[in-house]
């Protein structure tokens, strides 16, 4: 059998306002909102693994998503300061370096632009715990913003170039 791509889409495009995604989350910055989707499937566990990363990684989702009534995506089995306290003090060390880095720049995330101030406090309890157990300083607010700013202007710059490199050739 031969597959072909179909004429038109199989989906139509959805009506306006029923996303999969909570609308804040589209109105940040490009950079932000992928850190946030870096973030959806988390970390790839043996099978049988329990990790409490997984239960911060489902609050996350909670935060990103309209909840669609897929409750496992979502459930956890504890609540976000207890599953982050055994995170810290007792599942951290069997996980990447990377993943971690991945998940505080999102915790970040959701401490600084968070549209609802008491997410917004809940997020920089996790995020103030993130920094101390791994004993980095926190990044201001203003010091996001800018490092985030220059690396979307490099980004536009590097696609810039691209484009001018593509045109010349």
């Amino acid at each position: 059998m031969i597959l072909k791509a179909p004429t038109k889409p199989v989906f139509e495009k959805p009506k306006q306002g029923i996303y999969s995604i909570q609308s804040w989350v589209l109105d940040l910055p490009i950079i932000p909102q992928c850190t946030l989707f870096k973030l959806i499937r988390g970390y790839d566990l043996p099978v049988g693994t329990k990790s409490a990363s997984k239960s911060i990684i489902k609050y996350i989702r909670k935060e990103i998503f309209v909840d669609s009534g897929n409750v496992k995506f979502f459930e956890t089995e504890q609540d976000l300061k207890k599953a982050v306290k055994i995170f810290l003090y007792a599942n951290i060390d069997g996980l990447s370096i990377h993943f971690v880095n991945h998940l505080i720049e999102g915790v970040k995330t959701l401490a600084y632009c968070h549209p609802e101030i008491a997410k917004r406090e809940e997020w920089i309890w996790v995020y103030g715990h993130f920094c101390t157990t791994q004993k980095v300083n926190p990044e201001t607010p203003s010091q996001f913003k800018k490092r985030l700013k220059s690396m979307e202007n490099f980004n536009k710059n590097k696609v810039k170039k691209q484009a001018e490199n593509e045109v010349n050739e």
